[in-house]
């Protein structure tokens, strides 16, 4: 079932999603990671963008390296992370609610029937 609470009990024991994709649209992974409040660091990519602010909610990322460097600040400063998902939850919230996204549908299918 893709409704399951399993799924995102699964966020709630991790301190950060990495996503290091080379392309991506808008991951829903993110924002059902933002939702229980976890940060997330990913490569800048497709719609990554628009779901991280980075150094707020997370962080975009360019390179392994920073990555690397990102997940040592994390785990030396829990708090930050903690910190930072707190954020990506009101951020989420904000901006990607139930009525925003039905927004997005409707106007989606309007453009198609034009």
């Amino acid at each position: 079932d893709v409704c399951s609470s399993d799924l995102y009990l699964a966020y709630d024991t991790i301190d950060c999603l990495l996503m290091f994709s080379h392309t991506e649209g808008t991951p829903r992974s993110i924002l059902e990671a933002a939702l229980r409040g976890v940060p997330t660091l990913a490569k800048a990519v497709g719609g990554v963008g628009e779901i991280i602010q980075h150094g707020i909610t997370g962080y975009s990322i360019q390179t392994e390296q920073e990555l690397i460097q990102r997940m040592r600040n994390y785990a030396d400063n829990p708090q930050q992370a903690l910190e930072m998902g707190i954020a990506a939850n009101t951020f989420i919230k904000n901006r990607h609610g139930i009525n925003d996204e039905l927004k997005d549908i409707c106007h989606v299918a309007k453009s198609l029937v034009a």
